[in-house]
């Protein structure tokens, strides 16, 4: 079966990179037909994602961030916690992937909203005090981040006891 001018990828007379084109006759890609063009500025399309720092081809002059999923994330994680998607990372490397208290892997952890550790802040202060997997962030609501009715629990867990 013979095969598609759409469907043969090509390399690009501008860039040679491989390219799919879109009319019969494209020699160049999208990239480099933009880089030609009067109308559109190639260094202008080219911005750095506010959520993660990698660089990105906006489609638009209003957008800010690479993916959608990347705007919601970051959005949830400015409005909840005051930190960007970048500091979350940073403290995930920090920490070595693993919940601050049990170690577990974050690959061991359920994903919600794509990130796997919870942020762990004091409700007092609103401050971040570091990214928990959701079973210990959990266990610390239901004591109200008492540190007394842990360690009473700790003192419950350790002594033997006979019913």
């Amino acid at each position: 079966m013979e095969e598609k001018w759409y469907n043969t990828p090509i390399d690009c007379a501008g860039c040679s990179e491989p390219f799919v084109r879109h009319q019969y006759n494209q020699t160049k890609c999208i990239f480099c037909l933009r880089k030609e063009d009067r109308r559109f500025s190639y260094e202008k399309m080219l911005k750095i994602c506010k959520g993660c720092e990698k660089e990105y081809v906006r489609s638009s002059p209003t957008q800010t961030y690479c993916t959608p999923q990347c705007r919601q994330d970051n959005a949830y994680l400015l409005m909840a916690y005051g930190i960007t998607k970048l500091d979350y990372e940073h403290l995930m490397d920090a920490q070595g992937r693993v919940c601050a208290i049990c170690k577990r892997d974050d690959s061991q952890v359920k994903t919600r909203m794509h990130i796997r550790l919870v942020v762990d802040h004091c409700h007092t202060s609103g401050n971040v005090r570091g990214l928990l997997c959701h079973r210990c962030n959990q266990a610390l609501g239901l004591f109200d981040d008492d540190p007394e009715a842990l360690r009473e629990a700790i003192n419950y867990l350790s002594e033997p006891r006979k019913v």
